[in-house]
């Protein structure tokens, strides 16, 4: 995580006004690892950090599905180019992910360009995802934490 940056915990969060970014390196990404649990995802919501400097926004990414979170094994699930969706301090966009049939345990959103600022930092303070689940283990018990953040580079 970036020097004044948040710890990785909260990018999976609804904090308001969260400064949350992933140091510079070319290609940049992040995964989630979401355990016993596998999503067939139809949506999915970023927010960018809460920085009033207002710079740093994603332009060009992908969103990535695995089974096989330390390989690689990644399905390009819906690839961003040239996007402006996010363009202000906090601001989130929610795209909807056509036809995917594949339930995923492992998420991750990899850069494919540089940021609008021309770096390759990742200022997200949120990361959601909506879709159809299936748990490999439901018991019936106590609620446990369904993810973890296992990967930054």
């Amino acid at each position: 995580m970036g020097r004044v940056s948040k710890p990785k915990d909260y990018l999976i969060n609804r904090d308001p006004e969260i400064v949350c970014y992933v140091n510079g390196t070319e290609y940049n990404w992040f995964s989630i690892d979401f355990k016993d649990t596998s999503i067939r995802p139809t949506n999915y919501t970023l927010r960018h950090e809460a920085s009033p400097s207002n710079e740093g926004h994603l332009r060009n990414w992908q969103l990535q599905g695995s089974n096989d979170g330390d390989g690689d094994l990644w399905d390009t699930l819906i690839n961003h180019e040239n996007d402006e969706s996010l363009n202000e301090p906090d601001g989130t966009f929610t795209w909807v992910i056509p036809n995917i049939t594949t339930f995923y345990q492992y998420f991750r959103i990899k850069m494919t360009a540089e940021t609008s600022s021309g770096g390759w930092y990742i200022c997200c303070s949120g990361f959601e995802i909506y879709g159809e689940i299936r748990r490999k283990d439901d018991d019936g018990g106590a609620t446990k934490k369904m993810h973890t953040l296992i990967k930054i580079v």
